[in-house]
């Protein structure tokens, strides 16, 4: 009877030894399963962040906003946010001009091309008295800014000789500037050039607004005429413009896709802080996007 109490004594002793060897096993893995808990937390952080820094190195899906193909061809969404939704961000200012802006208004001119007097009716418009004799004052000025009607002038100009007793006809100086029948002068050379190569208006356009505005009528090949006179006259400014991109020390490059006669062309470009150098007005751009190479412009300096 003793001895079965004590094997009762002992498998209870072996069954709290069992027990408390679980115990610790499992306190032992809590404390591994919270050490990789945190592993794998700080591995997700990581992760995070570098698929945040690596985002910034990858292309966006392209659209019309960042690449050449048309806004026609965007998706419903974008085409929905770009034209019916404006991109900014709500802003807590008021509008129009904010505190400490220095604001820009329309001042007057202290000497007007032309001055207008507006007398009142020489009656009264409330007793009816005759004002004929009552001497009119001053009681407000105001100016209105506009453009003259443009209409084109002309100017003939005469070219005079003398005939010596040798029979040499001594000619004027200006004989060898005015040698066609008729011309455009340089105003209009110059308005042409502006608007050809800075607002880059195709020549169509260019000829209509000369037709509307100016009451020119000018076909499209004297317009390229007269840019390729214009562009020639130009290459020494240009050279000194080209000269002064090499010798920067750093200058940015693009290229891009341009509409000339029907036909796309590379338009390149480069660009210090100071000067700009483009293939528009340069011989140097090509008939298929993406053969142009900075060496087209740009001599690299060792």
């Amino acid at each position: 009877m003793n001895e079965q109490v004590t094997d009762k004594a002992d498998v209870l002793q072996t069954i709290e030894n069992r027990f408390a060897s679980l115990e610790k096993k499992v306190s032992d893995q809590d404390t591994e399963i919270s050490r990789l808990n945190r592993l794998v937390n700080q591995k997700d952080k990581t992760i995070r962040d570098l698929r945040q820094r690596l985002s910034k190195y990858e292309e966006p899906p392209k659209d019309s906003s960042n690449s050449s193909i048309p806004p026609t061809q965007d998706s419903i969404e974008n085409q929905i946010v770009r034209h019916t939704k404006s991109l900014r961000k709500k802003s807590d200012r008021k509008t129009g001009g904010q505190p400490g802006h220095e604001g820009h208004f329309l001042e007057t001119n202290e000497d007007p091309d032309f001055i207008v007097h507006h007398h009142p009716d020489d009656v009264c418009e409330c007793c009816g008295e005759s004002l004929a004799d009552v001497e009119a004052e001053v009681i407000g000025k105001s100016q209105v800014v506009d453009i003259p009607s443009i209409q084109p002038t002309t100017t003939e100009h005469v070219l005079l000789g003398k005939r010596c007793k040798c029979g040499h006809m001594n000619k004027c100086r200006a004989s060898k500037k005015y040698t066609s029948r008729i011309s455009y002068g340089s105003n209009l050379n110059a308005i042409i050039a502006y608007f050809g190569h800075s607002q880059y208006i195709p020549f169509a356009r260019l000829c209509e607004m000369l037709r509307d505005v100016f009451h020119l009528h000018i076909s499209q090949g004297t317009v390229q005429n007269i840019l390729t006179r214009m562009g020639k006259k130009s290459e020494n400014a240009y050279r000194e413009i080209r000269d002064r991109v090499e010798e920067a020390k750093v200058a940015g490059a693009d290229e891009t896709g341009l509409y000339v006669g029907g036909n796309t062309i590379g338009h390149g470009s480069s660009r210090t802080t100071i000067s700009p150098i483009s293939s528009r007005t340069n011989p140097a751009a090509r008939p298929q996007r993406g053969s142009i190479s900075p060496t087209t412009f740009l001599i690299p300096r060792s």
